[in-house]
């Protein structure tokens, strides 16, 4: 009777033990794919702020490269005791299941996309869109894969008027400061990450990528109206190892759906230029399947 007694305080033991989760218990590791600087650590930079006056203190690792496939699969093989995230993008998750399906990740929430800003340089000579089809050629910087897709479709739809190279970087932070040193002519990254230099006449802002024009650019005009059937399949999201703890996993989906719900939250999507997309992995996973559709013609 000891015996079987013992056995079932142990069993009870261990399954209370790898059920238990506290994110205020200790760090919590934030995987971003990208450098610093760019949507997904700005995405990321905004939660950590809230979630720091609920005492959960968040430690971004950056793991920038190949894009976006090494933070994934270093976020895939992480421990899964809930206190391994990461921050990443639909493109990211399509990158994963194209060239390493193996390393499977769980899908927290989709969160919110950003509007895009096409921009050029002030010395660049390009003024609109419609500039790019007089050139013979324009370096188009890439940071991550969801610009990759806007370049490959404007490309695309513009029917070959529009003749570029593609420039890869590790991040929207590094295409940033290419684009504002006059390195590369042409980009396509967040409004929120430009904005400033926007502001401060460095950059041009020749569209936008929202169905209607912003109230801060009423002059400029929309990808949509350029090209009628543009589409956009981007977003970012929130990612864990496939398998973590069920508890850990609840308790994040569950933060992340009040932080989405909290006013303030979605005063400040709205005005940093961001749309928020409904909570939940599955609407998140419709996203990443377009992304996957878009970006496999380019990685096959």
């Amino acid at each position: 009777m000891f015996k079987k007694i013992s056995l079932f305080l142990g069993s009870f033991i261990l399954a209370t033990s790898v059920q238990a989760f506290d994110a205020t218990s200790k760090s919590v590791t934030v995987v971003i794919p990208f450098s610093p600087g760019g949507g997904v650590d700005q995405t990321f930079r905004h939660f950590e702020k809230w979630a720091a006056n609920k005492n959960i203190k968040l430690n971004p690792v950056y793991k920038p490269g190949a894009e976006g496939l090494i933070g994934m699969n270093e976020i895939a093989g992480m421990p899964k005791d809930g206190y391994h995230i990461s921050f990443g993008t639909a493109g990211t998750a399509a990158i994963q299941k194209i060239k390493n399906p193996s390393a499977e990740i769980e899908i927290v929430t989709g969160i919110k996309n950003s509007i895009t800003a096409f921009v050029a340089h002030k010395d660049s000579g390009i003024s609109s869109i419609n500039d790019l089809t007089k050139m013979n050629s324009v370096t188009m910087a890439v940071g991550a894969p969801g610009q990759k897709m806007t370049m490959e479709q404007l490309l695309e739809i513009s029917k070959g008027s529009i003749k570029g190279k593609l420039i890869p970087y590790k991040g929207g932070g590094p295409v940033v400061q290419d684009i504002i040193g006059n390195h590369v002519q042409f980009a396509a990254v967040p409004m929120q990450i430009v904005k400033a230099h926007i502001d401060a006449g460095t950059l041009k802002l020749l569209a936008v990528g929202s169905k209607n024009s912003l109230k801060d650019f009423p002059s400029v005009p929309t990808i949509y109206k350029i090209y009628p059937d543009w589409k956009d399949n981007d977003g970012f999201g929130v990612f864990m190892p496939k398998g973590s703890n069920p508890t850990a996993v609840k308790f994040w989906s569950n933060l992340l759906k009040e932080y989405m719900a909290d006013p303030k939250v979605q005063e400040d999507f709205v005005k940093d230029y961001n749309e928020p997309f409904k909570f939940g992995s599955v609407e998140f996973e419709k996203v990443i399947t377009n992304s996957i559709s878009a970006l496999s013609k380019s990685n096959q």
